[in-house]
Parts: C-alpha cells; sequence; structure tokens
C-alpha cells in the first residue's frame, strides 16, 4: 500500500507526516482542466480539503481507490463545497467490535445542504439530515 505524506505544523515547527490512502477520494477538477487530488499519484503528497480553490471548480469527484465508478458533483457557482468523514463504532467493548467509515460530500446552497454519503458496502445515501444514517 502507497503511503502519503504531508506537512503537519505544531507549536511553530513542521514535521512530515504520513498517511495511508483512503478507500475513497476526492479529486477537483478546475474549469481550466487541472486537477487536485486528495492523494497525488505523481507527487504521492496528501492534499487537505481547504486547498480546493472553489471559485474555479468544474467537477468534485469521489473516486474509489479500489477502481469502482467515481461518483461525480458537476459545479455551479455560488455553492459552498462540503467533505467529511463520519466514524461508525459499534460494540464498544465486545468480541463482535467493529469500525465503518462513510464518507460524506457534498455542498450547501442557500441554506439549504445536499450531502451524499457513501456507505460501508458502497451503496449511496443522498439527504440533508446525515446524522440520521444508521449503519448495523
Amino acid at each position: 500500500m502507497t503511503e502519503y505524506r504531508f506537512c503537519r505544523e505544531s507549536n511553530g515547527t513542521e514535521e512530515w507526516v504520513t498517511t495511508p490512502i483512503e478507500r475513497w477520494c476526492w479529486v477537483a477538477t478546475y474549469t481550466d482542466g487541472s486537477r487536485l487530488c486528495q492523494f497525488d499519484p505523481e507527487t504521492s503528497l496528501f492534499h487537505r480539503f481547504n486547498e480546493i480553490q472553489q471559485d474555479k471548480l468544474a467537477s468534485f469527484s469521489m473516486v474509489s481507490s479500489e477502481g469502482k465508478t467515481p461518483f461525480i458533483l458537476h459545479w455551479k457557482p455560488g455553492r459552498k463545497l462540503i467533505h467529511y468523514y463520519y466514524n461508525y463504532k459499534l460494540d464498544i467493548g465486545l468480541p463482535t467490535y467493529r469500525e465503518y467509515r462513510l464518507y460524506c460530500f457534498g455542498y450547501e446552497e442557500k441554506g439549504h445542504k445536499v450531502i451524499i454519503v457513501i456507505m460501508p458496502d458502497d451503496g449511496v445515501i443522498i439527504t440533508d439530515r446525515p446524522d440520521s444514517i444508521r449503519v448495523t
């Protein structure tokens, strides 16, 4: 598995940290055709979400590191891009303990949010209330 690196600042000092690739990664495509990948395969750098220039965005995609069909949001100016992870932990302290990561992305427009959630089985839920989703 390839590890990606990023520079973390703490107490005025910088340190390089490595992180493994996610199962689903974002790719920002700009109106000029250039792209910013969360995990850049050419440089092995990890890019942070706040590096995305939303005013130049043409589309935002979630791409599978396992080669599955990507999910693509075609961008409309005036939207605010949203992306985060929701980590689910079930049966804490029991032999049946398990963890799941939900990949959440979407946008806010005129006070209304649309969130697309990629579930552990790669199914998709579209909602304005991601906190109501339950993994069993």
